[in-house]
């Protein structure tokens, strides 16, 4: 993290951020190693720290701290390694996307003392426009397996007053509704329809061109479109390179759920592009 200019150093592959491993960064993503940089790569700026403690070392604390308790890790490694090894956890500690997965896993009731998730921060900074609502419903997973397990929750965040993460533990009927509204001032789902179409491809070169052509046919459409169509892209999503292939998409508006011609052309579009509504 640079402090000077508030960049997060990231994988140049899958623009995500990289974790610290001894003297090198690896994406937890691709798993591409990396040199530890000298100097901020936006900036130059040299006062580069390390932030977070990790969930293994953050037990190895927990432990010095309790030893009279059971510490549990619910963590990738963890979960190849043992499968689901928490049963009689005094404290268990994850990141709160594998803490979901554990609520969505669990079969019994299980009595926890404390549930700690790690990096609350993570949920708010993927694109999408659901994006927010998906951090919502996983932080509400994470209070209803607190509230079902019996236990105490600690939610880890480096921003803790930051209206973006306090709304994230409200009420439905508070949140939705503020939900709903944004969509409409922002057009997007349910206010409007949002056509995705997505490509991934092993070369680069040949999926920029295939997206180019895309979005010149979409826009040969819109001209004999009534209402008209919006044409977004081609846009790159998060991460770019993924299963060993690159990705992007053209997206796209409409008052309508989908234009007769536009359905036409979606009709016809080969099976290697991915369409998705809404």
């Amino acid at each position: 993290f640079c402090p000077d200019c508030k960049a997060l150093t990231r994988c140049e592959q899958c623009a995500l951020p990289l974790g610290v491993h001894s003297q090198s960064m690896v994406c937890h993503h691709c798993n591409k190693t990396f040199h530890m940089p000298l100097v901020c790569p936006i900036c130059r700026g040299a006062h580069l720290i390390t932030l977070g403690i990790g969930n293994a070392k953050l037990s190895t604390l927990l432990a010095q701290h309790f030893p009279d308790t059971t510490i549990a890790r619910w963590d990738t490694d963890i979960k190849k390694e043992k499968g689901l090894g928490y049963a009689h956890a005094d404290i268990i500690i994850g990141t709160q996307l594998l803490l979901h997965d554990l609520s969505e896993t669990l079969v019994q009731p299980i009595d926890f003392g404390v549930i700690i998730a790690t990096c609350l921060d993570d949920l708010t900074v993927h694109s999408g426009f659901r994006a927010y609502e998906q951090a919502w419903r996983t932080t509400q997973q994470l209070m209803n397996l607190a509230a079902t397990t019996h236990a105490e929750l600690f939610l880890q965040t480096f921003d803790g007053e930051n209206p973006m993460i306090r709304q994230l533990l409200e009420d439905q009927s508070i949140f939705l509704p503020r939900e709903i509204e944004v969509r409409k001032k922002l057009g997007y789902p349910p206010a409007i329809s949002l056509i995705t179409i997505t490509e991934a491809n092993a070369d680069r070169r040949a999926l920029d061109a295939h997206m180019a052509t895309l979005r010149k046919n979409l826009e040969d459409i819109n001209a004999i479109t009534l209402p008209p169509i919006k044409v977004f892209g081609p846009l790159i999503p998060t991460p770019a390179f993924r299963h060993g292939k690159w990705r992007s998409a053209v997206a796209i508006k409409t008052n309508q759920i989908v234009p007769a011609p536009l359905l036409t052309f979606l009709q016809q579009l080969p099976d290697e592009f991915l369409i998705d509504r809404d």
